[in-house]
C-alpha cells in the first residue's frame, strides 16, 4: 500500500511540475512495492522520466507478463506514444489504453487514461470517440478533460 501511495504522490508532483519530488516518490514507491510486477512498473516510470523509453517499455512488458495491471499497460502506452505515434503505433496505444481501462484503478488514473485515449483519437481524426473519452473522464471528475 505504501508503494501505491508514493506513486500517487509522484503523479501529483508531476502535475505540480516538481520533478525532483516526483522522482523521489517514484523511488520510494519502488522501494516499498508489494510485488515484483509493481516494482517493475515503478522502475519503468523512473526510466521513462529519465528519458529511457525503450527500457521503460521493457519493464512494462515484463510486468504485464507477470500480472496484468492498469499501471503496466498505462506505462507501456505512455512510453510508446511518446516515442513514435504514427498510424500503426496509434492503434497499439489505443489497444493498450483500452486494456488499461479494463483493469482496476482509481479515478485519477482512469481519468488520465481516458484523457490520453481521447488525445490519441483526436490525432487519428476520430472525434466522436475522443468526445466519448472526454465525457467519461468528466463523469469521473477528471479535471484535465475540460
Amino acid at each position: 500500500m505504501k508503494g501505491v501511495q508514493e506513486h500517487n504522490f509522484s503523479v501529483l508532483f508531476i502535475r505540480l511540475n516538481c520533478q525532483k519530488a516526483a522522482m523521489r516518490s517514484l523511488r520510494l514507491a519502488r522501494n516499498h512495492s508489494a510485488s515484483d510486477h509493481e516494482r517493475l512498473v515503478y522502475e519503468g516510470w523512473i526510466l521513462y522520466d529519465t528519458g529511457h523509453r525503450e527500457e521503460a517499455l521493457a519493464k512494462a512488458e515484463e510486468s504485464i507478463s507477470i500480472q496484468r495491471s492498469f499501471e503496466a499497460y498505462f506505462l507501456k502506452a505512455y512510453a510508446l506514444a511518446d516515442s513514435n505515434l504514427d498510424a500503426e503505433s496509434s492503434t497499439i496505444v489505443i489497444k493498450l489504453l483500452e486494456e488499461a481501462l479494463r483493469c482496476p484503478s482509481d479515478g485519477l488514473r482512469k481519468g488520465q487514461a481516458l484523457n490520453n485515449l481521447g488525445s490519441v483519437y483526436v490525432d487519428c481524426d476520430k472525434f466522436d470517440l475522443a468526445a466519448n473519452c472526454y465525457m467519461n473522464a468528466l463523469n469521473i471528475k477528471h479535471t484535465q478533460a475540460h
